[in-house]
This record gives C-alpha cells, sequence and structure tokens, in this order.
C-alpha cells in the first residue's frame, strides 16, 4: 500500500520557523561579513540565511541571559535559541545575525551560528563561526568562554565522527562545566544530545541516559520547549509512544507558532492511533510554513521540513485508507525540487507509494525521473525503484539491470556525512537494494528468495521506533499481495503476521491475515479478520480497492462462496 523508509527515519525533525506576530521590526543589514560560504552547501542562500527579520511571539519561553548592553540583541539570540531548539535554521540563523549586528561583541551569538550551520550541514560555515566567537571574546564571562570552547570541541568530534574517545572526552568536558553551573538549563541541554551515539547529536537520537538531563530542565522550568521537544524524540527511540504524547502535547502548546512543534505532536498521536488528530497537527504544520512562505517569500524547496511534513501526514491518510488524499499530498511533496542528496532520495518515496498502489508503470517514470538526479543516493534508489516496477512487470532482465546500475552508483555516496540523521549515506538504500535482491530470487524461483524476503519483512518489523515506521506497514502489505499473486502462502502468512505484529490496529494486517486464513479453510477466522478490517476502515475511500475486495468476501461467505482465491491488482 504505501512506503519504507526503514532506515532514514523520519524522525526528521528539523524544523521550519513559525509566522508568528510581529513585535518589533528588524533595520537593515550593516553589511556584517557572511559566515557561510555558498560553495560548501546550496541548501540555503546566505542571503537568505542573513536577511533582516521581525521580534517574535509564540516560540517559547527561551531565555539565556549573554554579555550584552544592547535588551534588543538578548531579544534576537533568546529567539535564535528557540528557533535553533526546534530546528528552525533558517530563523535561527536570521535571528542570531540580526543579534551580531546589533551587538558584534555578543560570542554566544556565534556559537548558535556554528550550531545552525551544523543543522544546514554546512561544517565550514560552523567552523567559521566558532572562530569568530573565539575573536570575540574580550568582553565575554568566563561561562560563555568555556560554552566556546565545548562548540569547538564538539566540531572537533564531529569531524572524527566515529571517534568514540573525542565523544567521550567532550561529555565530561560538559559534566565538568555543570559541576560549576549545575542549573544551566542550555549546558544540560547540550549535555541530554551528548548522549546521542554521535558527537552531531542534536536531540533525535537519544538513549535512555539522556532523559535524565531534560527531566532536570522541565524541574527547573517546567515549560521550557527544548525539553520537551527532546523527549518526545526520547521516548520515540525508547519505544514508549503514550509517553513521547505527553511531551508532544506540552510543546505543541507553549510554542503555538513553531510549525516542526505541532508536527512533532502529530508524530505519536499517530503511533497511539489517534490518525484523526495527527492529521490535524500535521495539517496545523502546514498552515503555519503556508505562511510563512507567503509573508516571508521563501521558496518551498528551501524547507526540507515540508517534505517530511506531507509525508508523515500521507502515511496517516493511508493508514486510514484514504488513498486519494495521501496520494496528493505526495504528489505535491515530489513536485518540490531537492535542494539536498538527503531529500532527492527521500523523494523515492513517491515511486514506492505508486507500486503500492499497483501502478507500476507510473512507478517506473517517477524512478527514472530520479535515477536522473543530481546526487548519487537519489540515483541509487531512483535505479532500485527502477527495477521493482520492472519486476512487477516480469521483466527481468530489465530489473536485474537496474540493480546492477544501482549497485554501482552506490559506490558513489559518500561513507560519512556532518548530517546527524544520516551518518553513513551509503547505508540508507542497503535495506531497499536487498529487497529488489530478494524480490529478484523469489521471482526467478530460487529458493533463497522467499526466505531472505522473510528476513526483510522481520526487519522492517524492528522500525516501530522510528518517525514514519508506520510506512513499514505499507511495504509488508506489498509484500503480502505479491506473494497471494505468486500462490506462496507461507510467504504470504508471515507478511500477515508481522503486519499485526507491528499493529494490530492496522486494517491491512486483518485484511492480509483474512485471505490466508481462507485458502486454509478456515472459514471463522477468515470471516473475523474481514470483519475487523472492514470496520477499521470506517472511515476509507469508499472505493478503496481493498475495502471493496473485504465486502464481496463477506457476501460471498454469506451465501456460502469461498474466499480462498486471492485477487492481485496487478
Amino acid at each position: 500500500m504505501r512506503r519504507h523508509w526503514l532506515l532514514l527515519s523520519l524522525l526528521l525533525a528539523l524544523g521550519i520557523p513559525a509566522l508568528a506576530q510581529h513585535e518589533h521590526h528588524a533595520t537593515p543589514a550593516s553589511g556584517q561579513p557572511a559566515i557561510s560560504d555558498p560553495e560548501s552547501t546550496d541548501w540555503v542562500p546566505p542571503e537568505i540565511l542573513e536577511r533582516p527579520l521581525p521580534l517574535r511571539t509564540g516560540l517559547g519561553p527561551v531565555h539565556e541571559a549573554v554579555t550584552t548592553s544592547s535588551k534588543e540583541a538578548q531579544a534576537y539570540y533568546d529567539q535564535g535559541m528557540a528557533y535553533l531548539h526546534s530546528y528552525v535554521w533558517i530563523e535561527a540563523a536570521r535571528s542570531f545575525h540580526q543579534a551580531l549586528r546589533l551587538d558584534p561583541e555578543m560570542a554566544l551569538a556565534y556559537v548558535g551560528l556554528s550550531r545552525t550551520y551544523s543543522g544546514l550541514t554546512d561544517p565550514q560555515a560552523a567552523r567559521t563561526a566558532i572562530q569568530k566567537a573565539r575573536e570575540h571574546l574580550t568582553h565575554a564571562a568566563d561561562w560563555e568562554k568555556q560554552r566556546v570552547e565545548l562548540r569547538a570541541q564538539q566540531l572537533d568530534a564531529i569531524a572524527d565522527l566515529d571517534n568514540q574517545e573525542k565523544l567521550a572526552a567532550y561529555r565530561q568536558a560538559i559534566d565538568a562545566a555543570l559541576v560549576k553551573r549545575p542549573k544551566d538549563i542550555e549546558l544540560l541541554l547540550i549535555r541530554g544530545n551528548a548522549e546521542e551515539s554521535q558527537a552531531s547529536g542534536r536531540g533525535q537520537r537519544g538513549l535512555a541516559t539522556a532523559v535524565a538531563f531534560y527531566d532536570r530542565v522541565v524541574q527547573l522550568q517546567p515549560d521550557n520547549p527544548a525539553a520537551h521537544h527532546y523527549l518526545v524524540h526520547n521516548y520515540e527511540s525508547l519505544g514508549n509512544p503514550e509517553e513521547a504524547v505527553k511531551h508532544g502535547e506540552i510543546y505543541a502548546r507553549v510554542t503555538p507558532a513553531i510549525a516542526h512543534a505541532q508536527h512533532m505532536y502529530g508524530h505519536d498521536l499517530q503511533k497511539v492511533n489517534r490518525n484523526d488528530e495527527a492529521v490535524r497537527q500535521f495539517q496545523k504544520a502546514e498552515d503555519i510554513e503556508q505562511a510563512y512562505y507567503r509573508e516571508e517569500h521563501i521558496d518551498v524547496k528551501y524547507d526540507w521540513h515540508h517534505i517530511h511534513n506531507l509525508d508523515l501526514m500521507s502515511i496517516s491518510r493511508a493508514y486510514m485508507g484514504q488513498m486519494k488524499q495521501a496520494e496528493e499530498l505526495w504528489r505535491q511533496a515530489f513536485a518540490v525540487p531537492p535542494s539536498a542528496s538527503l531529500w532527492e532520495g527521500y523523494q523515492s518515496k513517491w515511486p514506492e507509494f505508486l507500486l503500492e498502489r499497483g501502478r507500476a508503470q507510473e512507478a517506473l517514470a517517477a524512478a527514472e525521473k530520479l535515477a536522473h538526479g543530481r546526487w548519487p543516493l537519489g540515483r541509487t534508489m531512483g535505479h532500485i525503484l527502477a527495477g521493482r516496477a520492472y519486476l512487477r512487470m516480469n521483466q527481468m532482465a530489465q530489473a536485474q539491470a537496474e540493480l546492477d546500475a544501482a549497485e554501482k552508483e552506490s559506490a558513489n555516496i559518500e561513507e560519512v556525512s556532518a548530517e546527524p540523521l544520516l551518518p553513513h549515506p551509503r547505508q540508507m538504500p542497503v535495506f531497499e537494494m536487498s529487497l529488489l535482491k530478494a524480490e529478484l530470487a523469489l521471482r526467478s524461483g530460487k529458493p533463497e528468495g522467499e526466505a531472505a524476503i522473510k528476513q526483510l519483512l522481520d526487519k522492517a518489523g524492528e522500525g516501530f521506533n522510528n518517525a514514519d515506521a508506520t510506512a513499514a506497514l505499507f511495504l509488508m502489505q506489498l509484500v503480502a499481495e505479491e506473494a497471494r499473486g505468486m500462490q506462496k502462502w507461507d510467504l504470504a502468512a508471515h507478511a500477515a503476521e508481522a503486519m499485526l505484529k507491528f499493529d494490530a490496529n492496522y486494517a491491512g494486517g486483518h485484511y492480509a491475515k483474512a485471505w490466508v486464513a481462507g485458502q486454509k479453510g478456515d472459514m471463522a477466522t477468515a470471516r473475523t479478520e474481514f470483519q475487523t478490517a472492514e470496520r477499521l476502515w470506517a472511515s476509507a475511500d469508499p472505493d478503496l480497492y481493498e475495502l471493496s475486495q473485504v465486502r464481496q468476501r463477506l457476501a460471498a461467505m454469506h451465501t456460502g462462496g469461498d474466499p480462498a482465491l486471492a485477487p492481485h491488482k496487478d
């Protein structure tokens, strides 16, 4: 039915800024030299990152008193930190630049810029900013000087990303600073971030050990948006969506003008089977984003969060069987020109959707467009999806050729990246590549094909904690459909059980189990499972293919018909 992206957790939690109420308008730029290096990233042009902006409300209560004689510069610094902690990179950069126009000696504004440029995957600009911070320490307090050095140490560890000794030393340095300032909220947040597996961590991949640092912040400031934001991610990673929902509600409530905050609440409403509410949250985020684009004249292509938000809204729609809305949302996302390698690869979700809806020819056209993209990662994914499309059209030689092309292209993907969401980009296509290989083996009649697909189904089921892991259900459903069409009933049963183990509330799992039960002659189970699927698809499109099949089979069973022969959309 829908998309799968197991290796890319979409816990994609970078944010797009809210259009908040304007309280104070900034003065024009005063010729401050640019920090960013336009050659190192083409995600967002420096002109946008340095554009003056107003002070805004609705960003959450974030304040850190720094050394400055300008109240306005302090306000812009606080605004930058609020945006930074919500991954709103464009507005964070604009806020810190404005603070520096008002007070060029504010060292911590350069630290904020450095962290922002890391968020923008611009390591050179991040290093340049921290060097400028070191050049403006004359009036800084000792704790501010220490904060500058902590950031420099983090950058050194990021540059050697898999060096765990440097990561441990960075953690120890933060611990030493906390001995002197145990109630320093920003230090506690930084220390929580450092409890991730790599120094580039920014609150998205926290281990259980990070929770204590964020909880301490909540004790000191119960409505701190950063702590609640990071706790949402943490509890997702720990497989506790119920707790994540609690923090998501607070985060969304205290930051009403932040699109990403509304989006994050939707993450886990989806996970606790409150999909209607999740869609409303994603729509709130979309409304905030669209207002922002209009008011600030920002092109949507610079906002990768927009694609992620559309994706999760689409996943929620597809989960409920609302395929028309799901398709329109992903059609919009695919139409946005990708501005970075990660997002070009991410656009493979559109051909996946088409495949999962039985539209192989359309999927092939979308995949071929991706295969001619700008970056090796996107091209690799394009070849993989083209191969899967050819399989659905029973063109085995073409499918093998696409697999060969994908393997060749994947060697051009960088091995290590400064992007925290994807520190090892070459790993990103591994799952999808393995799936194509297994499908080729299965359709070629090789015995190892079915075993390999079962292993991949089990692997997909492990991804429940990921932000967009619900999409794994749609992959499993596609496998179940293919298995039924090939009369591979043991594989069909395995896929059905994998779906139900992953999420017992998903109609597609019950639908798949019903067909398997009917094939075995277990009509009582088949009837019960079809009825459950019908109930769970209560808000689905009236003409949803699967729902029409459910109703036909139930009617046939009522009159004594046999549902054992499964239909196949292809």
